[in-house]
């Protein structure tokens, strides 16, 4: 995870970059581990130390890298509820 600053985005302060797709591969561009996702955003909250109030996906579950949208989708909020559930602060 990369956290960067959001660049002149009203509503965004830092971008969290989570890289988890294959690409050019004989098969098409895929998602190996998308448990990661998850991960991947509880570690660019804890990275943020408490700056992040609130949190925006950009993709989504839009079904990139062959990945089931629904389950992506439970993993990232999933984890972002964890995160505030765990530092309330």
């Amino acid at each position: 995870v990369v956290i960067t600053p959001a660049f002149r985005h009203p509503d965004a302060s830092y971008v969290g970059h989570i890289i988890s797709i294959k690409t050019k591969t004989s098969k098409g561009d895929w998602c190996p581990s998308p448990d990661d996702l998850g991960r991947g955003v509880y570690k660019a909250l804890e990275q943020l130390n408490g700056k992040a109030r609130t949190v925006a996906f950009s993709c989504l579950a839009t079904g990139e890298g062959r990945a089931n949208p629904s389950q992506i989708a439970s993993l990232m909020v999933g984890a972002a509820k964890r995160f505030f559930k765990a530092h309330p602060d």
